[in-house]
């Protein structure tokens, strides 16, 4: 039995990046050489606020099999209002096509698709990023939210879980 991380439990707001990829989500880490493969906004009472092929849902983490995951404190009342929106969001739909082109864009380097998600349309990456704008908080700044990957998410990262050997890409670090 693989032994789980200790964390400090998840506040409402708080970012969740998640790891040990299994089945189809492992494309994602296979495609960006990280270990994250999916992201989300924790809704207090171990829920999450997530992006889905099923569209964006509120989830129970007790009764998911996806556990793994590592804690990206929110930073003041940012956090509160982004998982508010995030709520608001619950029954939009997936960003299908905004998967495709960013994995398309991530194999081919040199490959540009001037692609703009439609509103109520979110990757997993999207809803995080979009919810936390609204709240008035750039996470990470000069990237367009459908060109971003969960491993993107590593740079906001508490500088120990950054530097765990665990977390490191085959081709560097994190």
């Amino acid at each position: 039995m693989r032994k789980k991380p200790s964390r400090e439990p998840a506040q409402a707001g708080d970012i969740l990046l998640f790891y040990n990829a299994s089945g189809v989500t492992r494309l994602i880490t296979w495609f960006t050489h990280s270990p994250f493969y999916h992201v989300g906004i924790c809704a207090g009472d171990e829920c999450v606020v997530e992006a889905r092929p099923s569209g964006v849902v509120l989830r129970n983490l007790r009764e998911a099999n996806e556990h793994d995951y590592l804690v990206i404190p929110a930073a003041g009342n940012g956090g509160v209002h982004a998982e508010k929106w995030a709520r608001e969001q619950v029954g939009d739909n997936y960003d299908v096509v905004g998967i495709a082109v960013l994995v398309l864009e991530r194999v081919f380097k040199s490959l540009h698709i001037n692609y703009r998600s439609p509103n109520s349309r979110f990757s997993c990456c999207e809803l995080v990023i979009c919810a936390f704008r609204e709240a008035g908080v750039e996470l990470l700044p000069g990237l367009d939210a459908s060109a971003i990957a969960p491993a993107d998410f590593a740079a906001l990262l508490p500088a120990a879980e950054r530097a765990n050997r665990r977390f490191r890409r085959k081709r560097g670090k994190v």
